[in-house]
């Protein structure tokens, strides 16, 4: 094995822009192949870095290709590979370094908490409080992330709610969904055969197979269309954004929606209606109306009779609420004056089955926060808000959002919930608001053990046990790209009725468990709801509601 290497000094001057003579370090031999990328032997008696172990990683350069980018040389723009120094996470990540530009800075300024320059001192770097607070290092975990530093969020402006709806295994509507949280009525059924997940429970939408869509929207006949059209004809949401297209005009009125399954189901029903030997999908089949992601945000543009953005949002289980974050920055730039907001996912095979071959799935249904909690019930809904500038004092928004992306583990939360931590510490810091602001938390609670611990660890970081939390997903299910806006509008509804929603099905929380978690229903006034999502790949959003 190769002996460990570090970077030789930067050098100055017009050496800088001479490659061959940029990268060599000692003991280069002309720069060819892997051992001439410019390094030196570490000094005696320092640990090598290797695949797996503790101190001496040591960032890999690579010279740029000839010519650069931007008109300061060859140099101008190169390539890092970072490793991190905690032998705990040794996973790379590739960034881009431009001289002199702002995050040029902020990576010298990060150079305490993770080595990234040539010439950098060896050792293990310094953990604690000295990290950079840039948002570009937010995706590294710091033993402290309380620290106000580690989340530079940009103020945001509170973003009025004008309408809201939410169809899920609990009702078609307000109405339906209010009822169910306070007669504690969960929407969880045994899966049936077909689903091809025994044992399992799932919420699924009643009457969603006889929606019909309008006869010239019939080419994104769907699942997941048919279940934003139900929504969109409830509780009067529809009628909203006609009144808000005769205030600002239709191509004032972005659309953007979350999905992560989108049509996959009518993709399934073609390769199961293949004509025996064929490999084709039959002819009937229209990818770019039902599977295809923005196949939704472009059928609601269309059904709403609107001409502004329409985007997709997938972000696994933070989709839905990741829209809010979109929303309010497309008003910011004045792209336009309303945002159609929201999250819709249906029930499929390739989902049920996928999160069974990761034995997540529950025995029955899901008891998030229990001591004997045994995994995941997947459901299905559609949640929207009509989201607009200036809320009239008193009126309920959207008064902070913040996100973060902690890059662990491609389908397991940071058992510490650092990611968690950092994103509920900018949605306060983007509110201007103190962790004891907050009245209640609507948790992520998937039911796992692993999710359930890590976010009542960080929520204990911030919050200690003065805040009530707890899970609706033992009355939904987990409805994945939909959840962080079907629970947005549960969140609402616990504002406006004074509703903290106890978990279903749990006598005792886990044992383990420091944070303050309700097991049944409590009536208290509540100024703000905070409401966390946190999904696969580290990606994590939190979204606080009140009254402006």
């Amino acid at each position: 094995m190769a002996p460990a290497r570090r970077l030789a000094p930067r050098p100055r001057g017009p050496a800088a822009h001479r490659p061959a003579d940029r990268w060599r370090g000692a003991g280069d031999a002309g720069g060819a192949g892997r051992a001439g990328r410019g390094a030196e032997p570490l000094p005696p008696g320092r640990p090598a870095a290797g695949r797996r172990g503790g101190a001496g990683l040591r960032p890999v350069p690579r010279p740029a290709r000839a010519g650069g980018c931007g008109g300061r040389g060859p140099q101008s723009r190169r390539r890092v590979q970072l490793r991190r120094h905690h032998p705990a996470d040794l996973r790379p990540a590739v960034l881009l370094r431009h001289p002199g530009s702002a995050r040029d800075r902020a990576v010298r300024q990060h150079r305490r908490g993770i080595r990234l320059c040539a010439g950098s001192r060896p050792g293990p770097a310094r953990r604690g409080n000295g990290g950079s607070g840039h948002p570009f290092f937010r995706r590294f975990a710091i033993s402290n992330p309380t620290d106000r530093r580690l989340t530079a969020s940009a103020p945001f402006p509170p973003l009025a709610v004008t309408a809201f709806t939410a169809v899920s295994a609990i009702g078609r509507g307000l109405a339906a969904t209010r009822a169910a949280l306070h007669q504690r009525q969960s929407g969880l059924s045994a899966a049936a055969k077909e689903d091809g997940v025994p044992g399992a429970w799932i919420g699924r939408v009643a009457g969603l197979e006889a929606v019909a869509l309008p006869p010239e929207l019939a080419a994104f006949q769907c699942r997941n269309n048919a279940l934003a059209e139900m929504a969109l004809a409830t509780d009067g949401f529809a009628g909203a954004v006609v009144a808000a297209r005769e205030r600002h005009g239709a191509s004032r009125i972005a659309v953007l929606l979350g999905t992560s399954t989108a049509g996959i189901a009518e993709t399934e029903a073609a390769y199961r209606g293949r004509a025996p030997g064929e490999a084709a999908l039959p002819a009937g089949f229209h990818y770019a109306t039902t599977h295809d992601l923005h196949a939704l945000p472009r059928f609601v543009r269309r059904r709403l009779g609107l001409a502004g953005p329409a985007l997709c949002v997938s972000t696994a289980c933070t989709s839905g609420a990741r829209t809010v974050l979109e929303a309010a920055a497309l008003l910011r730039a004045g792209l336009c004056d309303a945002v159609v907001a929201g999250g819709v996912d249906t029930l499929c095979r390739m989902t049920l089955r996928g999160f069974a071959s990761l034995a997540l799935l529950s025995e029955g249904p899901s008891r998030p926060c229990a001591a004997d909690r045994n995994g995941i019930s997947i459901g299905e809904a559609a949640g929207f808000l009509l989201l607009e500038r200036d809320p009239a004092p008193g009126a309920l928004a959207v008064l902070g959002a913040g996100a973060s992306s902690d890059g662990h583990h491609m389908s397991s939360p940071h058992p510490e919930g650092l990611g968690a931590v950092l994103a509920m510490r900018a949605a306060l810091d983007s509110a201007g608001l103190p962790p004891e602001a907050i009245g209640y938390i609507n948790l992520h609670g998937t039911g796992t053990r692993a999710n359930d611990a890590m976010e009542d660890r960080a929520v204990s970081q911030l919050f200690g046990a003065g805040v009530p939390c707890s899970s609706t997903k033992g009355w939904t299910g987990h409805t994945l790209g939909a959840s962080g806006a079907l629970e947005a509008v549960i969140a609402a509804l616990c504002l406006e009725d004074g509703l903290i929603p106890g978990c279903l099905g749990v006598e005792a929380a886990d044992p383990d468990f420091t944070s303050d978690i309700a097991t049944g229903n409590r009536a208290a006034p509540l100024a703000r709801v905070l409401s966390n999502s946190f999904g696969f790949g580290g990606s994590n959003c939190s979204l606080i509601l009140g009254r402006a």
